[in-house]
């Protein structure tokens, strides 16, 4: 009989005994956990074995029963299978029978999505989603989510994957470094829109036209920048928000913990482009809606978190 390897959960970790002191020999290692239905790819790095951290216990349990790598189920079920094939519709003698395609044939080729690969890093204060803003340890939502990762589930709206496509997940450990944001990309380069003159030629009507209407277009486009956010005072304990638009774009912004869902919502609605839609902002995991404007961000649970607008 073929056994297969059984995966490390986070209900097998806090069941053990915390006080092992044994060496790891793979240290510095690339080594894998998983099953039969998920797995990651870990890449380890310089361990600090002082950190009594969960994230530590579960990247030293996990080198200590790892296992081939696969990929992460993003089914929250089992799934059915049903019938995707052609049917027919009976006639009579004077209509031919017609053939009737089924809509599951659309539904499963839609289904038929690439694998794709999520960066998931562990630093001191929290954890990063490929090169999303910092998520903190302290957020029950991050809690909950760590535990799905760990149980081989992928949360569709935290990786930003379709149910049934395929997740690798790489998981990068630096718990010995203070989580550090990406600078900024610079600007792209703009070509020049104006009009040109040839040395020594006169300048036609026409050119000068085409000059002068050049000037306000440049304008426009310098001036349309992502909407300011809040003041805020750096003197004051600072959070980073990733808001996910209605309209599929995304913004980071940056606020203060007293800062309120109100004024977060005032941000939202001149950051979209489809403000006059009704919507409403909720957490992602689990989804929660955030109706009261007088909250401060610290009382909401919402530092360090993704938001999204859902259109009502």
């Amino acid at each position: 009989m073929l056994c297969r390897p059984r995966m490390t959960t986070l209900q097998d970790i806090l069941k053990r005994e915390q006080g092992d002191g044994a060496d790891n020999p793979d240290e510095g290692e690339t080594y894998f956990a998983g099953g039969e239905k998920s797995g990651t790819m870990m890449q380890g790095a310089a361990r600090d074995d002082t950190s009594g951290s969960l994230i530590d216990r579960i990247l030293k349990k996990a080198a200590q029963g790892s296992a081939p790598p696969e990929t992460l189920d993003t089914h929250a079920a089992p799934r059915q299978t049903y019938f995707t094939g052609a049917g027919y519709r009976l006639g009579s003698d004077e209509v031919e029978s017609q053939m009737v395609n089924s809509a599951r044939t659309e539904e499963a080729e839609e289904e038929h999505l690439g694998s794709v690969v999520r960066r998931l890093t562990f630093w001191r204060t929290g954890f990063t989603i490929d090169d999303g803003p910092l998520q903190s340890y302290d957020d029950p939502a991050n809690k909950a989510f760590l535990m799905a990762i760990n149980s081989g589930q992928a949360p569709l709206d935290r990786l930003n994957v379709k149910p049934g496509q395929p997740v690798e997940l790489s998981v990068e450990r630096r718990l010995d470094q203070d989580y550090v944001p990406s600078a900024p990309a610079p600007a792209s380069m703009k070509p020049f829109a104006g009009a040109g003159q040839r040395l020594g030629s006169p300048v036609t009507t026409s050119s000068a036209a085409s000059a002068s209407s050049a000037q306000p277009a440049t304008a426009a486009a310098s001036s349309a920048a992502a909407p300011a956010g809040p003041t805020v005072d750096e003197s004051q304990p600072v959070t980073t928000l990733q808001i996910r638009l209605a309209d599929g774009s995304r913004q980071v912004a940056r606020f203060n913990h007293d800062h309120t869902v109100g004024q977060l919502r005032q941000f939202v609605i001149a950051a979209s482009s489809t403000a006059s839609r009704p919507f409403v902002l909720q957490t992602t995991f689990p989804p929660r809606e955030l109706k009261d404007d007088a909250q401060t961000l610290k009382e909401a649970g919402l530092l360090n978190s993704v938001i999204m607008q859902r259109f009502v």
